[in-house]
Order: structure tokens, then C-alpha cells, then sequence
């Protein structure tokens, strides 16, 4: 016979349910199992041992009463008073729930590796920031954390929909808990001094969902769900089981993509679907938003077995031989580590060796953001072996968003195969002879890689090497090695700057095209408008047109100076259109009889340029267009010009 009934011991592998009859039962534990919790109790559930309940059903119909009430009272209170719940993977999976002050109320392990490492640990009471600060420590206690290893930390939040704070709260809305996670993020690379990657990101109700339906955190959905908007397949045992670094690594997820709010959790939030050799996970009732929050359990559960997945070794990539004419990486460690280089397996000739060149250096452009677009100025490096920690190259280049593209020509001293190397913190490309070497655009803390290619004696070859920085910490080095060439940076001597002619250096604000027409085809002028701010009232800026009729077109380049989704604001008399990256986000290309505001919105990159156009035409009386932007960082505001940018 079949029942529902509510959970009011565990013990062991076995939990004591209260069927809605009052009738007491013993029934096998199950993994995601906790206090208060409603199941379905199958007679195949029963233990042997549940005849013997009878015997005690008038005591335990007491104390369960009595449970229900203090239960029911204890989790509908203390959900009213949790602003968020804040999931932490670093391979202990652990969810901190947080009051409105940021503090810590209870916390909750999620997989085996975080109920060993809390059982000792004390975090209620204490800040968020100190409660996530100790965590990491005691992960690099116990070698969770390693160094000479990639270690991320993925942290996501996610809001209470049921939240009741006091007064005195501070953080009390959205805004509130993206602001304590980049906080965060920036303490843990600052108390660490970037050995450590984290990303702190919000999502929304739906992967708090996902998670509890899989038993798995936020963040791990997350990850899934990167990956299949990559179109990639991976499996639930992969998710739950691997480090973070692994997954990453195998399925080339860029860790600081993760933090683009545009990921989205699937329409049903469980992962079933996925190809797996576990059980099929059996999904939750479809609820509402406030149920899914209020099944949260809310205090540390005692430490017990659990048969569930456990993290058994690091994935070892085998590097792979190179070929001089399709080279590859052969290895991968951090800035600390040391590359060997494996001798010839049988004896080679001595090598053909050439005169110490007489180079000066490489020319390296530099660039104000991440892609290689917003070019500020150049000049020849001898070497390339910079670590500008948290500044930048020079007063011109804002910190946390730039790149550097370094050219001209490599001459080695011996015939014979090179091995090239780089170590940067954030991204890399390498090219040698036309060859794309190592290419490595991602954000990462310090990290070498390697590949070989074969060249000859006092020849000299093309070089290109660009780098990105993606805030904090930011450095970047360019070495050599052959049988006969000990590892070393390259030096000046074997350098030479090319001399091929610069990018142009755009000025800030968009090119304006004015027209005495209102079908943009009669130009009459054309000038640089630092900002679109404008209210002509009937003082056209075009002379000579009938009836007050004219259109403009603005063109050139936009980025922003966050990762989020934006919304821009035209506020015009009378039509006007914008395109961002050639998408049509603001379309009222009609007679307004008023100043009318219209929206769209876009998701920005930070450091990241895209095309922008902006088309407006005035049928007659006042005119006027004001362009602004806002997000959830970012105020409204007139899209100022440093944003702006001509080419």
C-alpha cells in the first residue's frame, strides 16, 4: 500500500516517516533525504523493522507532533529571514545561506567532500567573505587546493523569493547581492594574490531549482549549462565527480564565461536528459517559485555515510609528439613549475649554430580593452617579461581590461627544434612562422604552456604574440628552449620590431552623417558628435531644407564597462533606430508628436568593442534625439564619449 509521509528521523541508512494516517515506518535512506521532508512510501520501501514502530506509535506520536510544529515553525520563520542562498564549488560543493546583513545563517553540504571538511568548522554568524575566506583555507590544508595546479572557485547566489527582511537590513534587493559577490570575488584574489580563479556570479531561481532536483549546486548547473549551449554532451557523473579544473579543461569552457548572465537554466530544470550510467534521477513535482525555496533544509546535517559519486584522481593529459608542421602544446603547469624537456631518444648531430644576432626588440601595440581594437600607442619591448600585478603598462591604459599584440621577427642560434613557451595571466596567442603554436584565449591565473617547431640557424622568422588582461592580476612572459639553447626569456639580441604600418587610433565619440532629407541620402555634412545629446528645437544643424525635414546616421564603435546585459534609452522628436553588433535592438522609425523615450537591450562584455549605428530623421518642428544607458551597475545615463569611438 502506497502513502505519503513526512520525515522525522534519520538514523543510519534508514529514516523514520510519519504517513499522514499517524502510522510510523521504517523505510531506506536515500541519498537526498532530510528532516520535514514529504515522500511517497511504497511497501518495497519498508525496512524489516517497521512492525516493530507499533509498539511505540503512543511516544512517538508525541514527539512527532510536537517535531512538526517546532519544524514547521523553525523552516517558515527562518525562510522569511534568508535573503540568498549562495552555492560555493571548489570541489567541496557547499550552499551558505545568508541573512540580509550578508551573514551567515546556516550552510549546507552538498556532496561527501564538503561533510568532511564543516563537520570541524563553525560558520554561523560569521560574514559571508569570512565564512568562504576559511573554507578555501582548509581546502588548502587538506590539498583540495594545490598548488602548481589550475584552481577555480565557482560561487552563484541566488535570492530568497520569500524573503521578509528587517529594517535595519542592508543588502535588500538585486543589486545587493551582485555587489557582495564581486566583493568577494575580489577578496578571494586579493587575500591570494591570484593563485586562485574565482567567479561570483547571480542566477536566478531556476538553477536553485535545477539543483536541488539533481543534488548538485548551482554552480555545477551552471557549468552544464555552458556546455550545452556549446553544444557539448556532458554526462551527470562528469558533473558531480570531476574537478571543476578538469571539466573545464577537457570541454575548453572558459572559466570567466561562466559569469555571463545571458546563460540560461533549460525550461525543465533537471538534467535527466544527460547521458549517464547512474540511475535515472527521479524529478521533484513541479512547483511554484516559493515551494522550491521553502524545501531548503536549514541547518548542518549530521555527518553520515553516503554511496553517492566522490572525486577518486586528477584527469593526467599525456602530452601529444609535436610535428614541426602541425606543432602542439606539449604541457601545461603554473608560473612556478618547470617544464622538462625530453632528450632525444638516439644521438643527433651537432647542430648548425649561427653568430648572436643583433636585434632590438619587438614592437608591441597596446590596446585599451580586451580585443585588440582600441589601439592607444606603440613602442619596440626588448623582451617580453612583465608582471604588472593589479596596474597597467602605462598611465594611458585603464587596469583589468586591455590587450597587447607584440610583432616582428625570431632568428634562433641553432638548426634544430625549438621549444617555445609562454606564461600569462590572462589570455595568449602564439604564432612562428605562420604557425599558430599556442592558442590560449581565456582568462587564467599564471599558467605556462609550450610547443615546438623546427628552425634553422640565423634565419629569421615571423613572430606574433597577443595577450589579454581580465582584471586583477596580470603578467606575461615569452621563453625558448632547444637541445643546445638552455630555457630562457628570449633575448633582445634575437629580437626585431616590425615595421609594418599601425592601426589607426580612433578618437572618442561617432562619426555623424547629416542629410537634408529624411531618407538619409541628400549629405550635407560630416562630423565627429561626441555624445548624442541634442535638442535642436527648430535651429536644425541643417541649412537650407524644406520644412524642418532632415536625418542623421551615426556610426563607430561601442563597450561598456561591465559584463551584463544593458539597456539603452532614445528619447526622440520624432523616429529613430540602433543597431548594436548589426542587431536592430530600438526600432520607431515614425512622426512623434512628442519627445518619445524608447528601449532595447543588449549583453555587453566588458573590454569587448561592437559596432553601433544610430539613424534618426526630424519630419517637421522640433527636433531632437537624446541616446542613454543603463544596467544593474551602471546608472542612467547619456552614453558618455569615452565609450564612444570612431574609425
Amino acid at each position: 500500500m502506497n502513502n505519503i509521509g513526512t520525515i522525522i528521523k534519520i538514523d543510519g541508512n534508514e529514516a523514520i516517516v510519519m504517513t499522514d494516517e499517524c502510522v510510523f515506518k521504517k523505510v531506506k535512506r536515500e541519498d537526498n533525504m532530510h528532516l520535514g521532508q514529504k515522500i511517497l512510501v511504497q511497501d518495497e520501501d519498508l525496512t524489516s523493522g517497521s512492525r516493530k514502530l507499533n509498539y511505540y506509535i503512543g511516544i512517538l506520536a508525541s514527539m512527532a507532533a510536537v517535531f512538526i510544529m517546532v519544524f514547521s515553525y523553525f523552516t517558515f520563520s527562518q525562510q522569511k529571514g534568508i535573503y540568498a542562498y549562495v552555492d560555493v564549488d571548489i570541489n567541496p560543493s557547499l550552499r551558505f545561506l545568508i541573512n540580509g546583513n550578508g551573514k551567515v545563517e546556516a550552510v549546507k553540504p552538498i556532496n561527501d567532500d564538503a561533510r568532511n571538511i564543516i563537520k570541524d568548522l563553525d560558520f554561523e554568524g560569521k560574514t559571508l567573505k569570512e565564512a568562504i575566506l576559511s573554507l578555501i583555507d582548509i581546502s588548502m590544508e587538506r590539498g583540495i587546493i594545490v598548488d602548481g595546479q589550475a584552481n577555480h572557485i565557482l560561487i552563484c547566489g541566488s535570492i530568497n523569493g520569500n524573503y521578509n527582511g528587517k529594517s535595519k537590513d542592508k543588502p535588500l534587493s538585486e543589486k545587493g547581492i551582485d555587489d557582495l559577490l564581486y566583493e568577494i570575488e575580489k577578496d578571494i584574489d586579493k587575500a591570494y594574490n591570484g593563485k586562485i580563479q574565482s567567479e561570483a556570479v547571480r542566477v536566478t531561481s531556476k538553477f536553485m531549482e535545477a539543483s536541488k532536483n539533481n543534488n548538485i549546486s548551482m554552480g555545477r548547473c551552471l557549468i552544464y549549462e555552458k556546455a550545452k549551449e556549446m553544444g557539448l554532451n556532458l554526462s551527470l557523473e562528469e558533473l558531480k565527480s570531476d574537478r571543476l579544473a578538469d571539466i573545464l579543461e577537457k570541454y575548453k569552457i572558459d572559466f570567466s564565461e561562466l559569469g555571463n548572465s545571458s546563460i540560461k537554466v533549460s525550461a525543465t530544470p533537471d538534467l535527466q536528459h544527460i547521458s549517464t550510467s547512474e540511475p535515472t534521477l527521479i524529478p521533484t513535482p513541479e512547483s511554484t517559485e516559493k515551494s522550491a525555496e521553502m524545501q531548503e533544509p536549514l541547518s548542518t546535517p549530521s555527518v553520515t555515510d553516503s554511496t553517492g559519486p566522490s572525486i577518486t584522481s586528477d584527469v593526467v593529459l599525456q602530452p601529444t609528439k609535436a610535428v614541426s608542421q602541425n606543432p602542439v602544446v606539449t604541457s601545461k603547469t603554473e608560473a612556478t613549475g618547470k617544464a622538462a624537456i625530453a632528450p632525444s631518444q638516439t644521438p643527433a648531430p651537432r647542430p648548425t649554430s649561427a653568430k648572436k644576432g643583433n636585434g632590438t626588440g619587438l614592437r608591441g601595440e597596446y590596446y585599451d580593452n580586451m580585443d585588440l581594437t582600441l589601439f592607444k600607442f606603440t613602442r619596440v619591448d626588448p623582451v617580453i617579461d612583465f608582471d604588472w600585478g593589479e596596474g597597467s603598462p602605462a598611465d594611458s591604459i585603464n587596469e583589468d581590461s586591455y590587450s597587447i599584440r607584440w610583432t616582428g621577427k625570431v632568428e634562433p642560434l641553432y638548426s634544430e627544434t625549438y621549444t617555445f613557451y609562454t606564461c600569462t595571466d590572462d589570455g595568449v596567442r602564439l604564432w612562428v612562422n605562420g604557425t599558430l603554436l599556442i592558442d590560449k584565449w581565456q582568462s587564467q591565473s599564471a599558467t605556462e604552456y609550450s610547443a615546438k617547431i623546427d628552425l634553422e640557424a640565423g634565419k629569421k622568422y615571423d613572430i606574433k604574440m597577443e595577450y589579454y588582461d581580465h582584471r586583477r592580476g596580470a603578467s606575461a612572459k615569452l621563453m625558448w628552449s632547444s637541445l643546445s639553447q638552455e630555457k630562457e626569456v628570449i633575448p633582445t639580441s634575437q629580437l626585431y620590431p616590425s615595421d609594418e604600418p599601425l592601426p589607426p587610433q580612433p578618437d572618442n565619440g561617432l562619426k555623424a552623417e547629416y542629410f537634408g532629407d529624411r531618407e538619409l541620402k541628400d549629405l550635407r555634412l560630416e562630423r565627429t558628435d561626441k555624445v548624442i545629446d541634442f535638442d535642436w528645437q527648430r535651429n536644425y544643424p541643417v541649412s537650407d531644407i524644406k520644412e524642418g525635414r532632415f536625418s542623421v546616421r551615426w556610426t563607430g564603435k561601442i563597450q561598456s564597462k561591465y559584463t551584463e546585459e544593458y539597456t539603452f534609452h532614445t528619447v526622440s522628436d520624432d523616429g529613430v533606430r540602433v543597431w548594436v553588433d548589426n542587431v536592430l535592438i530600438i526600432d520607431n522609425w515614425n512622426k512623434q508628436e512628442d519627445k518619445v523615450e524608447t528601449t532595447g537591450k543588449f549583453e555587453f562584455k566588458e573590454g569587448k568593442q561592437y559596432d553601433i549605428k544610430i539613424e534618426y530623421f526630424n519630419y517637421g518642428g522640433p527636433a531632437s534625439l537624446k541616446l542613454l544607458w543603463s544596467s544593474k551597475r551602471q546608472e542612467k545615463q547619456v552614453v558618455p564619449s569615452k565609450y564612444l569611438f570612431t574609425y
